[in-house]
């Protein structure tokens, strides 16, 4: 099994690649398991002097998993599954309550709302319409 350590805008995570096909893999990541199709594999490749370089995979769809509801620790938004950010209904100064949708995120081809758990004003927005993201990749900030 194949192990990785990513750092994606702040966010940790552990990746173990279980197993692999030419067009699926089933991956662990910060122990919870998804099975993720290949898109593009570059193949490795050999050159004159017997230097390898390694494969290059995109990941696009994830397997069924319950959604999770975020949480705003130290006033971060974060996913809560991987997706793509479809829409971003704030701007950063804007007064947010409890609840409000913030944002929208496409997941296993599902509209997702992203809520504000807590009052606070929006310090910065981490992520553009159009952007995917990890689970627990931060989406935006507040602050009191």
């Amino acid at each position: 099994m194949k192990k990785y350590k990513f750092s994606i805008n702040g966010s940790r995570f552990d990746v173990n690649i279980k197993s692999m096909s030419s067009n699926t893999a089933i991956i662990n990541c910060n122990g919870q398991d998804y099975e993720v199709d290949i898109l593009d594999t570059e193949k490795e490749k050999v050159s004159p002097n017997l230097v390898t370089t390694k494969e290059k995979q995109t990941i696009v769809r994830v397997s069924p998993n319950p959604v999770q509801k975020i949480t705003i620790g130290s006033k971060l938004i974060k996913a809560p599954i991987p997706g793509v950010i479809t829409k971003i209904l704030v701007n950063v100064g804007d007064q947010v309550k409890s609840g409000k949708i913030v944002a929208i995120m496409e997941a296993m081809k599902m509209e997702n709302d992203i809520l504000a758990i807590g009052d606070g004003k929006v310090k910065a927005i981490k992520v553009s319409e159009g952007d995917s993201i990890l689970e627990g990749g931060v989406i935006m900030e507040l602050e009191d």
